[in-house]
């Protein structure tokens, strides 16, 4: 599959549309409040369940949702994606960057032209968004703004060419009845004063392509996030400063995955090992900020300079399961997820069950969390880890257990129990240490809830004092004839 479809289908359709377990919760590094999607607003809440008001009047999540919310080291605000929905080729062109306004507008004189040619091949499109999947246009991001562009810029001349086509005029009365056309996204900064947003919000980096999992660095001013690459059917791992005026490639994947470093200056990520869409990757570890903290220059051909990018460092070759997710522990260990496989084998000697592995500080070995065969769920793509590095939490789509493992020794809790036909749509998050909050039944016939778990003290309700539908979507049902399996349901813990 090709990369599009896999980062789209995977990272923004599936997770959208409730069928992934998504973030939903983000707490501040001190652990005293945790930014919170409710009714689809974005709020400020303690640990005793009390909400503030709505922190960003204008971010309607049902719609734009941000992926991760990463707060700054010190708690004094975070960074989100924002997505920004404009009905006019004007107000658009005001936020999108010089480079892509110009290929939009050159593009978009060329459309009319374009739709002409391609009347066969586009023959079948009902909506503007089919058409330009049909088009012989390789970044289809920019070709739909230059398309609604080129309706701005050159009216009867694209009407024309569209009426044209077979199914021309339902395009175009869907066009005309659209409330907005073009969409930019944002990285955005936004600081906090007590439990309000203190000022507005600032945009770090704008596009017309999709900004996703923006991650700000544990100890420097800067936050790196992928962009997508569809001309080149990657996702571009970028870094970029607080104040906007610098910003730096540091690799491209198909593997949307990436954590920082404890010292703020490395990331850790994915590449697929033979340089395309594959299940095996490589995984390596790049230092990208220089001690001052600014960000590396690009590196020149012999250019051995410790202001210049390094050749990233290999740490492991993996089959990841997908989505793939890996994790930087604070000791400088890499925490990831994979199937142990030995290649080639006969289809009955190859061991398909997904276990952890950490990746050693120095980047020389590799060992295999001991677990017990059974405690992991058959998906191994939704975990996290806690802030020190000893325990991580693990969800199954599957079902909606919740399980807590210590990687130094593989001991496994289910600290929330599966429920017949219930499965999680929501990632735990850990408040501190040895405090995890997630979304759990409030019963065996409970509605979802979000909860508090810490070793020895069990289970209490969070959200307890708010409306049901506030986390209804936490959770969601199947169908009764679906087949519960994953993590163990009876089991609650392992030697």
């Amino acid at each position: 599959m090709k990369m599009p479809t896999r980062i789209f289908l995977c990272l923004l359709v599936l997770s959208l549309s409730g069928c992934l377990p998504e973030e939903r919760f983000w707490w501040s590094p001190d652990g005293t409040r945790a930014a919170v999607v409710v009714n689809d607003q974005l709020h400020l809440v303690r640990a005793d369940g009390e909400l503030s008001a709505p922190i960003i009047d204008d971010l309607n999540l049902e719609t734009n949702v941000p992926g991760r919310v990463s707060w700054l080291p010190d708690g004094s605000g975070m960074v989100l994606h924002r997505l920004r929905k404009l009905a006019t080729w004007e107000g658009a062109r005001e936020l999108i960057p010089a480079a892509e306004a110009s290929e939009i507008e050159r593009l978009a004189t060329t459309m009319p032209s374009l739709l002409h040619a391609a009347a066969a091949l586009a023959e079948d499109a009902n909506s503007p968004e089919t058409l330009m999947t049909r088009l012989a246009v390789r970044d289809k991001e920019l070709g739909a703004a230059a398309f609604f562009c080129a309706h701005a810029m050159r009216k009867e001349a694209l009407e024309a060419a569209l009426l044209a086509l077979p199914n021309g005029a339902t395009i175009l009365e869907k066009m005309r009845q659209a409330a907005t056309l073009f969409q930019v996204h944002e990285i955005c900064l936004v600081r906090l004063r007590g439990d309000r947003r203190d000022g507005e919000l600032r945009p770090l980096v704008r596009s017309v392509h999709a900004l996703l999992q923006p991650a700000v660095s544990p100890k420097f001013p800067v936050v790196a996030y992928w962009r997508l690459i569809e001309e080149d059917e990657k996702v571009a791992l970028e870094i970029c400063t607080f104040d906007g005026q610098a910003r730096i490639e540091a690799a491209r994947s198909t593997a949307a995955t990436f954590d920082w470093t404890a010292d703020g200056r490395s990331l850790v990520f994915a590449v697929p090992a033979n340089g395309e869409d594959t299940l095996l990757h490589t995984i390596q570890r790049l230092t990208v900020l220089q001690e001052s903290g600014a960000l590396k220059e690009p590196r020149g051909d012999g250019d051995a300079s410790p202001r210049k990018l390094a050749l990233p460092v290999d740490l492991a070759l993996a089959i990841l399961p997908s989505p793939p997710r890996l994790a930087a522990l604070p000791d400088g260990r890499v925490l990831f997820a994979s199937v142990p496989a030995t290649l080639p084998a006969v289809s009955s000697g190859v061991e398909l069950e997904p276990r952890l592995f950490v990746i050693s500080a120095d980047g020389q070995s590799v060992q295999t969390v001991p677990t017990v065969a059974g405690d992991l769920p058959a998906n191994l793509s939704f975990f996290v880890v806690s802030p020190d590095g000893k325990r991580v939490a693990v969800v199954e789509s599957a079902t909606d257990a919740v399980a807590v493992v210590e990687l130094a020794t593989g001991r496994t809790e289910i600290v929330s129990p599966a429920h017949p036909h219930w499965q999680c749509r929501t990632l735990p998050n850990w408040k501190s240490a040895t405090e995890l909050t997630f979304a759990a039944l409030s019963g065996p016939k409970g509605k979802p809830r979000w909860m508090l778990w810490s070793p020895g003290a069990g289970v209490r309700g969070i959200s307890d004092r708010w409306p049901l539908a506030a986390t209804q979507e936490w959770l969601s049902q199947k169908k009764a004839t679906d087949a519960v399996t994953a993590l163990p349901q009876t089991k609650r813990s392992s030697p």
